[in-house]
């Protein structure tokens, strides 16, 4: 009985998942192919390659290992949840969907809207100048199409991996030089569903994946600290050096990206200013939109238990915050991505909560 419900409960929750990640961009449309992005970062705008001082380092700068003072940072219970806000709108409707008409009218009322949802946990261990971290991730992405025969393409990948990362002081701690290898297995799905399957509850993109592909990358970044005051960091950093590249599963390109921050005291609180500029040399999608590559952000912690974040991302407000109270640790994130080709065109509002028990 209780394996029923279980199958019951979870087909729902494909269906509703699978329904409104149809919600996507025109074929035009592009969003930037990356392969993990933390709640932390994101409230900050993405602006996080030279501030770097946490396990998103793994993914964001190396290099930023060397900012690290504890010997036995474990974090290895939590769990990262997205959605973007059409999903709050419309999901009571998409449970409630029954009828090859429901379902149609459904799709018809809800072309042009996008939706992504994500999931993905990341065990990891944190030390100076060495963290390691094994990511277990499920993304979902797709969107309704044909006003005269509705259907549904549903793009969906399952990825696990293991991420090792070092990095090292040089000239007196002025510079910081790391290094990072991957290894991520995953499984994708890219397929057209119709109003019958729907209606039909015959939509369960996750057993329609394809075989496992496995693909190895590695990443490099740098700090320097020049002696200025407000202790400026200067960045740069080379992510997924050779791709990881997954044949029909897709791709995540190699993407060079620069960032500046500056921490300057203002009373008892810590402040971290940054600025980015990713994807240098135009590698994730097929625009050489500038606008899109630039992300702002800043955060204040106001206690040793609070801090608040806000940044522009591809000129999009985003906010941040994170309670931190004994061995609990919350981070809640919004942001938008840019769907279109340059920034401004088409906006997509998510939502990123990620919670750690230590």
């Amino acid at each position: 009985m209780l394996t029923h419900l279980y199958k019951s409960v979870f087909g729902r929750v494909v269906l509703a998942a699978t329904l409104l990640a149809g919600m996507a961009l025109p074929a035009s449309a592009e969003q930037f192919s990356t392969f993990y992005q933390g709640a932390r970062p994101l409230g900050m705008g993405g602006a996080f390659t030279a501030v770097a001082d946490d396990h998103n380092a793994l993914f964001y700068n190396p290099a930023g290992l060397t900012q690290n003072t504890k010997w036995n940072s474990l974090d290895l219970i939590n769990i990262e949840a997205e959605a973007s806000a059409v999903a709050f709108d419309v999901y009571g409707d998409v449970t409630k969907t029954q009828t090859q008409a429901e379902a149609a009218l459904l799709i018809r009322n809800n072309i042009g809207e996008h939706f992504r949802v994500r999931a993905d946990t990341l065990p990891n261990v944190i030390m100076p100048n060495f963290g390691m971290g094994v990511i277990g991730q499920v993304t979902l992405d797709g969107e309704f199409r044909n006003l005269v025969s509705p259907n549904i393409r549903i793009v969906g990948k399952a990825d696990v991996g293991l991420t090792a990362s070092v990095a090292r002081k040089m000239v007196g701690g002025r510079l910081s030089l790391g290094g990072s290898a991957r290894y991520v297995r995953r499984k994708g799905v890219d397929k057209v569903y119709t109003v019958i399957e729907v209606a039909g509850g015959n939509v369960d993109p996750y057993a329609d994946m394809g075989a496992w592909e496995s693909d190895v990358s590695f990443d490099l970044g740098a700090m320097v600290r020049p002696p200025l005051p407000f202790s400026p960091v200067f960045a740069i950093t080379a992510l997924n050096i050779t791709d990881l590249d997954f044949g029909l599963a897709g791709e995540v390109p190699m993407q060079v990206n620069l960032g500046v921050a500056v921490r300057p005291k203002i009373g008892a609180f810590t402040v971290n200013l940054a600025a980015d500029y990713v994807d240098l040399t135009n590698n994730l999608v097929n625009d050489t939109d500038r606008p899109k590559r630039i992300n702002l952000g800043a955060e204040v912690q106001l206690w040793k238990f609070m801090a608040v974040r806000a940044g522009l991302h591809q000129g999009y407000l985003t906010a941040g915050a994170t309670l931190d109270v004994w061995v609990l640790k919350l981070d809640v994130a919004t942001y938008a991505e840019e769907l279109g080709a340059y920034a401004g065109q088409r906006d997509d509002r998510r939502y990123i909560a990620r919670l750690d028990l230590f």
